[in-house]
């Protein structure tokens, strides 16, 4: 069976970040199928015929929620659609009644991160002695899940890890995860990867215009520095001083063939830029948000002469959070030397507590 519905019309290529976005939201319709479509028409808007994916809404998005998708999607046309009906899916909750006391059901998670086929569960004190048949649910709810781990702290350390509990399904932590068109092998015990930045990272790697240089100070597995590789064509110097990020960030960059453009280094970003990387980033990316304050001066020290654009991340706290981000950033670069600093963007990218915030702020300066 068929309904119409209203949806939304993105480019394939950043779909995965789009849907993480409407479900973040609440507003995708469960209950019709996603279409994935080719089409003849906007020919003043593509070379080509371009291949779309449709996402059916359960309901009209917000003007701050269309103005974060508009960031991340150049191009976003509303119409009508017939979507295929889906068959009505047993939910976790339904499959936990009668083995959690009623009491306990509504703080079961509805949602949770997904890597590749790992679930990730953020599970409350309450309900942690019930983590094996919580796991199980996921499992039989989500056919595409193989393995369900449950956070058992916060990420920390200088190699960003956190402590995961394992509850269900096979015993491993290696999976494949597939976003805007990139794939990456990660490894969620001892490397750090957020699905929930997907939409982030578009919104940067469009801010990189295709030849410029990027440096990304706190690489990973290489999520900002393969997509940008990827889809502008610059060369991207990728440091981290994790040694399984970089393997893994080795391994990604073949997969995703982008040998000629990246350059990773293992070490303390400190001591590479100063040896290897003065003066040659048109970007330079921060995604350290617990500690990217103390290295403002090596970010400027990254910059060309003529000045770039460093993407800079925090943690903040409060009404006044992206204000007061902004202004110790401010602050740290006037320290550090900088001649002029212009800020250009400054937003709330997700909630990582209550009343916390993780903070991005674009800026342009001048060494």
């Amino acid at each position: 069976m068929r309904c119409i519905s209203f949806c939304v019309a993105v480019r394939s290529s950043i779909a995965e970040s789009i849907r993480y976005m409407l479900v973040k939201f609440g507003a995708l319709n469960y209950r019709l199928k996603v279409e994935k479509v080719i089409i003849d028409f906007f020919p003043s808007v593509f070379d080509e015929r371009p291949e779309l994916v449709l996402f059916p809404l359960s309901r009209p998005l917000l003007v701050r929620e269309l103005e974060q998708l508009r960031v991340v999607s150049g191009f976003l046309h509303f119409c009508f659609y017939s979507f295929v009906a889906m068959e009505r899916t047993t939910s976790i909750v339904e499959l936990l009644k009668g083995k959690l006391p009623e009491n306990l059901l509504g703080l079961v998670p509805r949602s949770f991160d997904v890597i590749g086929d790992i679930a990730i569960l953020e599970l409350s004190p309450d309900i942690w002695n019930f983590k094996k048949v919580i796991g199980e649910a996921v499992l039989k709810v989500n056919r595409h899940v193989r393995v369900v781990f449950a956070k058992g702290g916060r990420v920390n350390g200088l190699y960003r890890v956190r402590r995961l509990v394992h509850v269900a399904g096979e015993e491993r932590t290696i999976t494949l995860h597939r976003e805007n068109g990139c794939i990456f092998k990660v490894d969620v015990a001892s490397t750090y990867f957020s699905p929930r930045l997907s939409g982030e990272r578009v919104r940067v790697t469009n801010q990189v215009k295709p030849g410029e240089v990027v440096v990304d100070l706190f690489a990973g597995v290489g999520p900002f520095t393969i997509l940008i590789a990827k889809k502008r064509g610059g060369v991207v110097h990728a440091i981290d001083i994790n040694p399984s990020a970089v393997r893994l960030l080795e391994e990604n960059i073949k997969l995703n063939k982008v040998s000629d453009l990246v350059h990773p280094y293992l070490g303390d970003c400190r001591e590479i830029v100063k040896v290897h990387l003065r003066g040659v980033a048109d970007h330079v990316i921060m995604n350290l948000p617990s500690l990217a304050h103390e290295f403002i001066d090596i970010a400027r020290l990254a910059l060309k002469e003529s000045g770039g654009i460093i993407h800079y991340y925090q943690f903040g706290r409060g009404e006044t959070a992206c204000s007061d981000v902004a202004e110790l950033f401010k602050k740290r670069l006037r320290d550090s030397g900088a001649t002029s600093i212009n800020i250009l963007n400054v937003r709330r990218v997700r909630s990582t507590a209550p009343r916390e915030w993780q903070v991005a702020v674009d800026a342009l300066v001048v060494p």
